[in-house]
């Protein structure tokens, strides 16, 4: 599965905890 994970300029640390914890449970 692909998901795409976009944000405005007060999410970039979100953004990035999101991606880890999907990555980590391999959705790329």
């Amino acid at each position: 599965m692909k998901i795409s994970i976009g944000n405005d300029h007060a999410g970039p640390d979100y953004k990035m905890a999101i991606v880890k914890h999907l990555e980590a449970k391999g959705i790329t």
